[in-house]
């Protein structure tokens, strides 16, 4: 899993990836993207939002597609819903105004209205130091010293 945290306009997430197969067991290595910036156009000129990912990382790329492509329209892809099933990802969106919203492989889209969110194996602890005033990077840091699952260097986007 991982650890994404969103706070005050950052989004911050680890860069720790798990691969678990039969044959090789379970091999970790540290550095993998988890935030897809999302730009208006091919110019990359106007940042529209952040995707943050957790979960299975073969989903992240379909989700991303779902929630940009279809998620707004009667087009829905059926097929692209229907393999979103297959795996555990789920995302959080943050937009240039603050607004944070979340999104799973159900399809459904939530706004949070409240002033920061985390998902990912580390949500408790990343929610709890952002309670006790932490940012979002140092969320994500506090997250690495209790959870298994995150680890590896914090990578940050920040729309401030």
């Amino acid at each position: 899993m991982t650890t994404i945290a969103v706070k005050d306009g950052i989004m911050a997430c680890d860069s720790q990836e798990g691969i678990h197969t039969d044959g090789g067991g379970a091999r970790f290595y540290a550095h993998s993207e988890k935030i897809y910036p999302i730009y208006n156009g091919a110019a990359e000129d106007e940042l529209l939002y952040l995707i943050g990912c957790s979960g299975e990382s073969d989903g992240n790329p379909l989700l991303v597609e779902w929630y940009t492509v279809y998620c707004d329209t009667d087009l829905c892809d059926k097929q692209i819903l229907k393999r979103m099933f297959e795996f555990d990802t789920d995302a959080i969106i943050l937009h240039p105004s603050g607004l944070i919203e979340t999104t799973s492989t159900y399809g459904v889209v939530h706004t949070c209205y409240e002033p920061f969110y985390a998902i990912g194996s580390g949500t408790k602890c990343a929610l709890t130091a952002m309670h006790m005033g932490a940012t979002a990077p140092e969320a994500v840091e506090w997250a690495k010293k209790i959870d298994p699952s995150t680890g590896g260097k914090v990578q940050v986007f920040s729309y401030v």
